[in-house]
């Protein structure tokens, strides 16, 4: 086995041997070569004048390829460099635009917020306005019935029906109906204008009316909405704060 690796080892050197042989052998025979042709062109001055000049025009023109090549990669550069400014122009201008618009819309959700606001202060002065105006009506009142009970506002009045006190908001008259549902508008006898109960009346007994009447002979019976449209007017007390 040792005396197989010896051979090999030996059998490389000499290859090596052999290459670097004929290195050396052609690397003279281009020296040679190059000597006799130089002493030709020594000879022949012509010939070696015209070498020397395709030489140097050979060497020019890869000079001027590779100054065209760095003008266009020049070109190019700028090109992308110009490309590259118009795109982020392009998307300053999206950016600029986006930010208008989202201005808009935050402009116009605060406007809408305010819009709400000052609808939500208009319906609160309105509510008070109402109870200010419910509450005044509630002290001129007179009780409907001899019964001990008490004007209260419809908002505050816990039943479905009772007697009821309405002023018109369009002509300011004023009436009282003995059948006044909390839900329920009756018309105003002077122009026809539906409007919901102001004030509605509460038995201190806490009997009701409920869902019926008592006619003129006592009796139970339901009521008869179609001929109760519209109540009497409302009895004021002439003594009472306005």
């Amino acid at each position: 086995m040792m005396f197989m690796c010896s051979g090999s080892s030996e059998d490389d050197a000499a290859k090596e041997a052999a290459r670097q042989e004929a290195a050396r052998q052609e690397a003279a025979r281009r020296e040679v070569a190059r000597q006799e042709e130089e002493a030709w062109l020594d000879a022949n001055p012509l010939e070696k004048a015209r070498r020397e000049a395709a030489k140097q025009e050979e060497a020019r023109q890869e000079e001027a390829r590779r100054e065209e090549a760095r003008r266009d990669a020049a070109r190019l550069e700028m090109a992308r460099q110009k490309e590259a400014k118009q795109e982020e122009a392009r998307r300053a201008k999206a950016r600029r635009k986006e930010a208008r618009q989202e201005a808009a819309r935050q402009e116009e959700a605060r406007q809408e917020e305010t819009r709400h606001e000052e609808a939500r202060r208009e319906e609160a002065r309105l509510d008070a306005a109402r109870q200010k105006a419910a509450v005044a009506l509630i002290r001129r009142l007179q009780p409907p019935v001899s019964n001990e009970g008490a004007w209260v506002r419809r908002e505050d009045f816990r039943g479905r029906k009772s007697f009821g006190a309405f002023k018109c908001p369009q002509c300011r008259n004023m009436w009282t109906s003995a059948h006044a549902q909390v839900e329920y508008k009756q018309g105003c006898k002077a122009c026809n204008c539906e409007s919901l109960p102001v004030a509605m009346w509460v038995n201190s007994e806490r009997h009701t009316h409920g869902d019926y009447v008592r006619d003129n002979n006592g009796e139970n019976k339901p009521h008869d909405g179609r001929r109760v449209k519209r109540g009497a007017p409302a009895t004021v007390n002439p003594t009472a704060n306005s």
